[in-house]
């Protein structure tokens, strides 16, 4: 099962970049917005998601302990 995911999964972001390419590349633009301001802000949200993901993590397993600690 896990395999699956994972295959899918890299079959949809194949699928999300090769579209993107080919609209960047035949009207300049990507999802409505010029292509040069995607490869500038691309980055920083991708930096933003995965420091938000990580302190999302991080905060999950504090409040885990903290409760683990209250009960115990």
């Amino acid at each position: 099962m896990g395999f699956l995911r994972i295959l899918l999964g890299g079959v949809l972001v194949l699928a999300v970049v090769g579209y993107s390419a080919y609209s960047v590349v035949t009207t300049g633009q990507f999802l409505g917005i010029d292509a040069r301001l995607f490869v500038v802000v691309a980055p920083v949200l991708a930096a933003v998601s995965w420091a938000g993901f990580n302190i999302g993590r991080a905060a999950v397993g504090q409040l885990q302990l903290m409760l683990k600690r209250a009960r115990g």
